[in-house]
Order: C-alpha cells, then structure tokens, then sequence
C-alpha cells in the first residue's frame, strides 16, 4: 500500500537534496542546502553523530562506497568531501580540482573509482583511495551535466544533462559509446541502470520517465506517464521488477519494470517536491528525501507501519530501566512534575521519540507536541495533557532524578 514507516526523519535547517542507504541497509545519509549532512540509523531514526560540516556551500550529492565505509559528498562549493561512514570523521583532503560546481559524485561498483559531473560540461574520474585525478575530463554535452551513473559492472558511465541529451561513456578509456541519446523531449534530469545492466531509465522535464535498452539503443515501451509534475528522480528496486519515480508533485509512484503499469496507489505525505528515492538493499523500504526538510521511509510492499509499539508500550522491547506507567488525561499533573526534574540538556525529540541519549525514552503522537521555539529540545512545558486519554509509557531511569 505504500504507507509511510513512522514519522519522518527531521533535523536539516534547509532542503534535502539527496537520500541514500547504506549497503547494508543499516545507515541513512541525507544531504541538504544548510551545507551539511547527516547520518541515521535507519532502524531507530535516530542522528548518527552531529552533522557532517566543512562544505561552504549546498551539497548537491551523497552516495555511499560499496563496502559501506565512506560517504562521498559534492558541493556547490566545488569539492567533494570523503568521510568515514562509521564515525562521521573526514577522510583525507578534499577534492578540489574543480572548475565549477559539483552536481553529482558517484563509485564505481568495485569502490576504487569516483565519478563526478560538473556545472562545465564535464565529468572527472579520480582514484577513490588516492584522490589523483585518472585522465582527462569527458567532454561533449553543451550544458551542464545534471547526473552521472556507472553501469552495474562498472564498464559503462551514462550522464544526462541540461542540453537534453544522454551520453554513453567507456569508463576505462573515457571516450563516448555512440552518439548522444537525443529524441526524448527535455531529456535531462537523471538515468539508472536496471540491476542487470540491461536497461536505462530516463527521467524528463515532460513529466514522463523512458526506458532504453542499453544495449541496441531501442527504446522499450511507451513513456511512463502519471506525474503532474517534472520528475526529479528515479530509481529500479534491487531485484529489477519495480521502478519508483519521484516527482515534483510531492508524490512517489511505483512501476512495474516489463509492463508499464502502476504498482498500487501513489505515496503522498511530504507537503513539498520530492527531491531523491532510494530502495533499502533488500526492497523492502523505501526512503525519499524533500523540499520539506524531511526524509519519509515507506514499507514498499504491504505498507505496514514499522517501529512504531503499537499500543505505545515499550516494555517488552527497550532496555531495562525503571518503568512507570502513567494515566495521561486522569493525571497530567504527575507527568509535568516529573517533567520538571527533567536535565534539559539530555532530553530531545527526535521523529517523535523523546530520547535520552541514544534510548528511547517515549513515543509522543503529533497531538501531545506542544510549540517550542527550538523543536529538539524540550522543555518542561513542551508535552501537554491535551491529547486522548491513554496509558504513556516512561522511562525514568536515567534522565530524572528524584
């Protein structure tokens, strides 16, 4: 059904302008125009450390390296930036043989190769391990060049790009494969490989998507058609059956690859333009990344809601503590007094869990957040007795004191 898996991931102060799972399946990355990123843990929503700093300006792109060990980043700022995915820690100098801006960066499959595609036309190789450039700049597209994407076996790179046309690149040798993919209007925004390598998906500013054999150059079936706006990006599912296709029009639709035809009812939440999808390794989540400041996770296929306790009790399931249950409505004056012996400085909220920490402390519904001038703090005031009667669930032992 393609429901949305809990609340969303919050914290960016600005745009996030990409999305990606580790390989594992265990790590989040976002990216954003506040010039930071952030990792998450993709089972408990959580922040993985503080924000990853040191771009002076938007970062345009995140991808992980195969063995999940870096984060590659790429900037306006002309750099992209190596960190170490575990710890968050900078790996070596940045990148900086730029001319102009980065919009997009990307490994290899096998991680010894870094590709990135630049605002002058041009793509650049360079040694993942070393940071040395490999060869000279890939040139022929007329405009800048909107994304770059290595082939599953890693012997192909196909780019899109602003002057609407799509190229084919040997990535040994740099030189074009054939001449450049022109006849579909507004070509530009982004392609991928299908997991075998066998077909390209196209995405376009006409709001369609197009899928292509990489290998004879035919196109294969009619456009996929359904957005009411441009798309903005699009990504196969592991196995190769589904495609998901984000859009402007704030929604994420879901293909099936041989036939054309939507996969269930469309995934509306975010409340703007959907800028990044990415399937979890195993397919079975999905994460898009927002205009919104937010990242949703969606279960791709029954739409079951994840991580949530179903009747707001932790007991069985979080870490031992002192536990007390509180009537909510009866008794909201028991709460706030022990909201008032709260250290503020231990206690946020993050997706709706006020944590401790990296515990749990309490799953709080949109209607039990009050107004707070800084949303990940909480003050004593931020929870209120206005919410339905219930029983609420409260870890005690480590962030209050008696």
């Amino acid at each position: 059904t393609g429901a949305p898996q809990g609340e969303p991931l919050t914290g960016h102060s600005n745009w996030i302008t990409s999305v990606v799972l580790s390989p594992d399946g265990r790590t989040l990355a976002t990216a954003s125009n506040d010039n930071t990123a952030q990792l998450w843990d993709a089972q408990t929503r959580a922040p993985q450390g503080k924000p990853l700093t040191g771009h002076r300006g938007w970062i345009t792109s995140a991808v992980f390296s195969p063995d999940g060990k870096t984060l590659a980043t790429a900037s306006n700022d002309q750099t992209v930036r190596l960190w170490d995915a575990q710890t968050g820690a900078p790996q070596g100098e940045p990148l900086t043989c730029h001319s102009d801006w980065i919009t997009s960066v990307v490994f290899s499959p096998d991680g010894r190769t870094l590709a990135t595609a630049l605002n002058d036309n041009t793509v650049r190789l360079w040694d993942a391990q070393t940071g040395a450039l490999q060869g000279e700049p890939l040139t022929g597209h007329r405009a800048w060049i909107e994304s770059v994407v290595f082939s599953p076996d890693g012997k192909t790179l196909a780019t899109t790009s602003n002057d609407e046309t799509v190229q084919l690149w040997d990535a040994e040798t740099g030189a074009p494969q054939g001449e450049p993919l022109t006849n579909h209007s507004h070509l530009r925004r982004a392609a991928v490989f299908s997991p075998d390598g066998k077909t390209l998906a196209i995405t376009s500013d006409d709001k369609t998507v197009r899928l292509w054999d990489a290998q004879t150059g035919a196109w294969q079936g009619e456009p996929l058609t359904g957005h009411s706006d441009r798309i903005t990006s699009v990504v196969f599912s592991p196995d190769g059956k589904s495609l998901a296709i984000a859009s402007q029009d704030h929604i994420v639709r879901l293909w099936d690859a041989q036939t054309g035809a939507w996969q269930g009812e469309p995934l509306t939440g975010h409340s703007n333009q959907i800028t990044s999808v990415v399937f979890s390794p195993d397919g079975k989540t999905l994460a898009t990344a927002s205009y919104d400041q937010t990242v949703r996770l969606w279960d791709a296929q029954t739409g079951a809601l994840q991580g949530l306790p179903p009747t707001h009790d932790l007991g069985t399931s979080a870490p031992l503590g002192l536990w007390h249950r509180l009537p909510w409505a009866s008794n909201p004056q028991v709460l706030n007094s022990l909201l008032d012996n709260i250290i503020p400085a231990h206690i946020q909220i993050h997706s709706n869990w006020l944590v401790c920490g990296s515990q749990r402390l309490i799953w709080i519904t949109a209607d039990f957040l009050g107004k707070s001038p800084d949303a990940h703090t909480v003050s004593p005031w931020i929870l209120h007795a206005s919410g339905p009667a219930g029983d609420v669930v409260l870890d005690v032992s480590r962030c209050f004191k008696f």
